[in-house]
């Protein structure tokens, strides 16, 4: 009998003691859809329920670094929204945590290709921003530099942004 049919039936025969419970084991070992520079990974899913807001970047590109501190401050003042930045020249690991430093990012960094079914195209235009809303609809693009005020107009405009008190 040959391996792969051997290891089919003896799977098959091993699903009615574990049931259902396997099956969905098996169904979540998909992987990581991306990871993030500080070396956890995420899935897709894992934006579900929350505004997240991901900017297409590089290091050449000055109106992306003049737009840099201005997400950082978003992404704190947001502990709940996600603020992520991709290197539009690929750039990946310790180059990136380099330019991480350089430029005083503050915010999640992709150090992995985005994932087909993130569903943004490689953009023409930089910097390029999108906001993902907690249903996982996409609004935008916003080419050029953005401020926190275009951001949270943006969602506001959607209904979903309470205003905070900040202290300065």
């Amino acid at each position: 009998m040959n391996s792969y049919l051997f290891q089919s039936r003896r799977l098959f025969s091993i699903l009615p003691r574990f049931g259902a419970g396997l099956v969905l084991f098996l169904a979540s070992c998909g992987g990581a859809d991306f990871r993030y520079l500080d070396g956890s990974e995420g899935q897709l899913d894992d934006w579900d329920g929350r505004w997240v807001v991901v900017n297409f970047w590089a290091e050449w590109c000055k109106p992306c670094r003049q737009e840099m501190p201005a997400l950082g401050r978003l992404a704190a003042r947001h502990a709940d929204w996600r603020v992520v930045g991709i290197n539009f020249d690929g750039v990946k690991d310790e180059e990136l945590r380099r330019l991480r430093e350089q430029l005083g990012v503050r915010y999640h960094l992709l150090s992995s290709e985005p994932p087909p079914r993130l569903g943004l195209e490689t953009p023409a235009v930089l910097p390029t921003t999108w906001v993902r809303t907690p249903e996982g609809r996409w609004l935008g693009p916003l080419h050029g530099e953005q401020s926190e005020a275009d951001i949270e107009a943006l969602i506001q405009a959607k209904g979903a942004l309470v205003q905070t008190k900040v202290e300065v």
